[in-house]
């Protein structure tokens, strides 16, 4: 799918994104950035601008957390 064909308030379902993925690609964002989901986050995510948003609000929760240690 072309990048023009979406924006990040497509939901994920339009983009062939079902639960099963939604969750496969949060696991991995886990891993790759070295934090923790919150599970009622998952039900929150809608769209791509849903999971950038929480990405953002974890990141830098997990930031002050670390220049506070």
């Amino acid at each position: 799918m072309p990048s023009d064909a979406f924006s990040l308030e497509t939901p994920l379902e339009e983009l062939g994104i079902d639960s099963l993925k939604a969750i496969t690609i949060l696991y991995e964002l886990e891993d790759r950035l070295d934090i923790e989901i919150p599970n009622e986050v998952f039900d929150s995510i809608r769209n791509v601008s849903d999971i950038v948003q929480q990405l953002q609000r974890l990141t830098t929760r997990c930031d002050t957390v670390r220049l506070g240690e």
